[in-house]
């Protein structure tokens, strides 16, 4: 039932493969803009609006698709950044998420002045 892709690598990305397909450039580790972690987001929240099974990939599909599909689910449903982790975790159990990716996870979860999901969509 997948019909959509968003990759957060540096992986190419399919588009002529019949997907919908989308990619931002994410990296383990500091140095990710929160406006490109927003807009991973906002493309994911678009995507699963309009084809609901997504495949969200990385490198290894640990640690930036989890953070992403993480605060996708927190700013979605109004939970904390952890307890959306749990979810993820519980579906995914080699959810790791970098130390930066985490941190950055839960202030943009955590600030109400950043702006919702909806305001990212394309």
């Amino acid at each position: 039932g997948v019909r959509s892709i968003l990759c957060v690598s540096d992986f190419p990305t399919l588009h002529n493969s019949g997907f919908e397909s989308h990619r931002v450039s994410l990296k383990d580790g500091p140095g990710n803009p929160p406006e490109e972690i927003l807009r991973a987001v906002g493309i994911l929240a678009d995507l699963h609006e309009r084809h609901p099974a997504v495949l969200v990939h990385c490198a290894e599909g640990k640690s930036r698709s989890v953070m992403i599909v993480t605060l996708y689910l927190a700013k979605t449903r109004g939970m904390r950044f952890e307890e959306a982790f749990e979810m993820v975790k519980a579906q995914r159990p080699r959810a790791e998420v970098d130390y930066a990716l985490w941190d950055l996870g839960i202030a943009l979860a955590h600030d109400e002045t950043a702006p919702h999901v909806a305001a990212h969509l394309h």
